[in-house]
């Protein structure tokens, strides 16, 4: 995946912008420049449009701190995810459902 340097405006700007309720034109330019720089033939390119796929629904679903509450959710089940295709056998995700995004690893004794 090309390294590429995605330029955000000054703070200022970016406050004015979210101000006009104009920031999430800015993240979708921002997405759109960065799928942009992903080749075609790459294989993490529809991983990637999974994930955007998913955020953009979070954002269409959730306003304010449950947008933010979502976002942590799906990236702590991600991890969770991770953690069992990298096959970390003595460790343990534990499954959420609570109100409250956590991801809790516990350490399983070696007998």
């Amino acid at each position: 995946m090309p390294v590429r340097n995605l330029e955000l405006p000054p703070f200022d700007e970016m406050v004015r912008l979210h101000q006009q309720g104009l920031l999430d034109n800015l993240l979708e330019e921002k997405n759109q420049e960065f799928m942009a720089a992903v080749p075609e033939d790459s294989r993490r390119r529809p991983e990637l449009e999974r994930l955007q796929f998913q955020l953009c629904g979070l954002r269409a679903r959730h306003q304010g701190m449950g947008r933010i509450i979502a976002l942590s959710r799906l990236m702590h089940e991600s991890l969770a995810q991770m953690i069992k295709l990298l096959h970390f056998s003595d460790f343990k995700a534990i499954d959420n459902k609570t109100n409250a995004p956590r991801l809790l690893l516990v350490h399983k004794k070696m007998d």
